[in-house]
């Protein structure tokens, strides 16, 4: 596929042809598919790095909540990715601790 095509399905199409205004969990969808993608190719630091930007987005996004249901609601999406980034450093440390 050129540049600017995508799969049809594929979320970052659905955010290429929606209105510009900037919709978070849609976004961070997308970041979560470039991991898995980074992770089908074997870049770990980048899928990584990706989960990071992923969490931040995530924790933005819970930040403005107005109650406390709505709060909670948010974090559980910042509680998985920092559980993915747990098992995802700990892979990595046994990686590095076999000979």
């Amino acid at each position: 596929m050129g540049a600017g095509q995508h799969r049809p399905g594929h979320r970052g199409a659905l955010v290429a042809t929606r209105p510009a205004l900037f919709d978070v969990v849609e976004c961070v969808g997308v970041i979560e598919d470039a991991v898995d993608y980074a992770r089908i190719d074997g870049d770990m630091p980048l899928a990584a790095r990706y989960w990071r930007i992923a969490l931040a987005a995530w924790e933005c996004e819970a930040s403005m909540a107005t109650s406390g249901g709505e709060g909670r609601s948010r974090m559980l999406d910042v509680e998985r990715v920092r559980a993915k980034l747990v098992r995802e450093r700990g892979a990595a440390e046994e990686r590095k601790a076999q000979p």
